[in-house]
């Protein structure tokens, strides 16, 4: 159970909430960190939503039918990646409209 310091959800700009595809429990715990990243901060953020491990296919617990409707449903961007395979530039791709939301403000 990771320890988040609380204190730092009101300076946020834009949350990066990983998940691992070979682990449901990891998903499942997503809408209890949702709850507490609108809890303590205090200004709407744009979520980008990865799904690491995608290299895993064959042990994948959680479905990308399921993490795309659970995105699109909470207006967040979505991708599954692969630290393994070097998915650096997709990733970097992805943060772009993290970066251009914070400098629009």
């Amino acid at each position: 159970e990771p320890f988040i310091f609380f204190r730092h959800y009101r300076a946020m700009h834009g949350v990066i909430i990983m998940y691992d595809m070979t682990n449901s429990s990891s998903y499942e715990n997503i809408e209890k960190y949702l709850i507490e990243i609108r809890m303590y901060n205090e200004v709407e953020n744009e979520i980008l939503l990865l799904g690491n491990k995608s290299d895993l296919f064959y042990k994948c617990k959680v479905m990308t039918k399921s993490s795309q409707a659970f995105a699109k449903k909470n207006n967040f961007l979505f991708s599954e990646v692969s630290a393994l395979k070097g998915s650096f530039e997709e990733i970097q791709n992805l943060l772009l409209p993290l970066i251009k939301s914070y400098y629009s403000l």
